[in-house]
C-alpha cells in the first residue's frame, strides 16, 4: 500500500507540471515550489523554530486563533507557516509580516529529510486532517513531537480502511489530537489512538 501511496504522489507531481502551461492555479503551484529548499535556507534565521501548517485557506482560517497564540506565546521562536494550496499561499504570503510563508514540497522520502533538516521544528502543528506520510516518519524519526488540532475523522476517510494499515501506524505517532467532536474522539479510539481530547472548533470553542 505504501508503494501505492508513493506512486500517486509522485504522478500528482507530474499531472501538475503536465497541465501548469493551460491553468493558472497549476502553474503557481508548481512556480511556487521552485528553489523551495533554497529559499527555506535563506529565510529561516532562528535556532528556534516551530512550523504550522494549513493545507489550504479554510483550515488557515481554522487554525488563525492557535497560530496568534503560539506567536504571544512563543515570541523568541520564528514560525514556519506551510501551505498545500496555491489559493491560500497566494492569498497569504504577503499578510503574515511576523511569519515565514512557505509551500509545502511534495511529501516524498527525501523532500521530509530536506525539509525538516532546514526547519529544524521544536514542534509541529498540523491543522485538522493533513497526514502526510513521510513528513511524519520523518519528524517521529527526529523525536520531533507534533500534534493535530481542529481535527474531524469519519469512518469513511482512507485512514480507517482495512489496507490502510500504514497510516493508521502513522495516525498514532502524533503526540496528541484535539478534535472537534465526540464522534472523532471515538473513532480514533477504537483505532487504539487515545492521545485525543475534545476542544471542538477553533474559530468559535
Amino acid at each position: 500500500m505504501l508503494f501505492f501511496y508513493y506512486l500517486s504522489i509522485h504522478l500528482y507531481g507530474i499531472a501538475i507540471r503536465l497541465i501548469s502551461p493551460f491553468n493558472r492555479k497549476a502553474k503557481l503551484w508548481v512556480d511556487g515550489r521552485k528553489n523551495i529548499f533554497e529559499k527555506l535556507k535563506t529565510e529561516v534565521k532562528s535556532n528556534k523554530t516551530i512550523w504550522f501548517h494549513c493545507s489550504s485557506y479554510g483550515e488557515f482560517e481554522q487554525g488563525r486563533p492557535i497560530l496568534d497564540a503560539l506567536n504571544n506565546d512563543f515570541s523568541d521562536h520564528q514560525i514556519i507557516i506551510t501551505f498545500f494550496s496555491p489559493s491560500a499561499y497566494e492569498n497569504f504570503k504577503n499578510k503574515l509580516s511576523d511569519f515565514s510563508v512557505f509551500y509545502l514540497p511534495l511529501d516524498t522520502p527525501s523532500n521530509a529529510k530536506r525539509f525538516v533538516n532546514i526547519v529544524k521544528p521544536e514542534f509541529v502543528v498540523f491543522v485538522k486532517n493533513d497526514i502526510w506520510f513521510y513528513y511524519l516518519r520523518e519528524l517521529f524519526n527526529k523525536r520531533i513531537k507534533f500534534y493535530y488540532v481542529s481535527c474531524l475523522f469519519r469512518p469513511s476517510q482512507i485512514y480507517f480502511k482495512w489496507f490502510a494499515v500504514f497510516f493508521r501506524k502513522q495516525l498514532n505517532k502524533a503526540h496528541h489530537y484535539f478534535v472537534q467532536n465526540q464522534t472523532s474522539l471515538q473513532l480514533l479510539y477504537k483505532n487504539k489512538i487515545t492521545q485525543v481530547s475534545v476542544s471542538g472548533d477553533t474559530r468559535f470553542d
